[in-house]
């Protein structure tokens, strides 16, 4: 695969994350124009690995993400791809409905879903201007079934699938398009804090265990991987998906379907 983003500025947010340098990886070598942010520090050196651009940005404010396009827009004379990654998983150790903190409830869906509403409702001028665009939230199978044991991040990620089905229909027009990509239980940080959260939690000895239980209910038999995601979200952001919007993207390895 080589040039199917070729031409193509693309903001990546979440960028020191696992998920967002393997998009932003996967998009450079595609010969987009990539700025991935962050609110930490490591974004620039994680950029400078990849051979983009980076900026510390807070998802959740909504003068920094006016900031943070315009410059782009100021730099490149256009944005046309958006993915929303920044996210969080909270605090799962009290992530039942009855013993969820609001404190911690607010947080996530700030950081989460709040997020990718400010991105998607700065973005659209931008690609107005651009004549088309490509706005991609990084959801989760969390929004696609009940979530007792981490509420609040279930909550957010089905959030995000309505979000984008409702900034497709108000975009389809003007050729914004937004879709949602679904990652399962994935190889990185957040999936094995989980595991050694939950383990007790539902009655396994250790994260291990829980770990293989989890891969019994994936048809494919492994972990998901960033780069999994990655070239979900390539295909979304490219021309090759210019009749599809508002849909959900599951890389699960068969999990939902089971």
């Amino acid at each position: 695969m080589t040039d199917r983003l070729k031409g193509k500025v693309a903001l990546v947010t979440g960028g020191a994350g696992a998920f967002g340098q393997a998009i932003a990886k996967v998009f450079v070598e595609e010969g987009a124009q990539v700025v991935i942010s962050d609110v930490s520090p490591s974004v620039h050196e994680v950029a400078q690995s990849i051979g983009c651009l980076a900026v510390k940005q807070d998802v959740t404010n909504e003068a920094e993400w006016q900031k943070t396009l315009s410059d782009i827009e100021a730099r490149f004379g256009k944005i046309d791809v958006l993915v929303n990654n920044a996210g969080i998983l909270g605090d799962i150790s009290k992530g039942n409905p009855e013993e969820t903190e609001l404190d911690d409830f607010n947080k996530v869906i700030a950081v989460n879903l709040t997020s990718a509403f400010l991105g998607c409702k700065t973005v659209i001028p931008f690609m107005r201007r651009a004549g088309k665009g490509s706005i991609v939230n990084v959801s989760s199978i969390a929004a696609l079934m009940g979530t007792w044991f981490e509420t609040a991040y279930g909550v957010s990620k089905a959030g995000m699938m309505q979000l984008s089905m409702s900034v497709a229909s108000y975009g389809a027009k003007e050729s914004i398009r937004c879709n949602t990509v679904h990652p399962g239980q994935m190889d990185n940080v957040m999936t094995s804090t989980a595991y050694e959260t939950l383990a007790p939690k539902f009655g396994f000895p250790n994260a291990e265990a829980a770990k293989e239980k989890l891969l019994s209910l994936t048809p494919m038999g492994r972990l998901g991987l960033p780069i999994d995601v990655a070239y979900a979200v390539a295909y979304l952001a490219s021309d090759e998906s210019q009749y599809v919007t508002g849909t959900s993207l599951v890389v699960d390895g068969g999990m939902n379907a089971t």
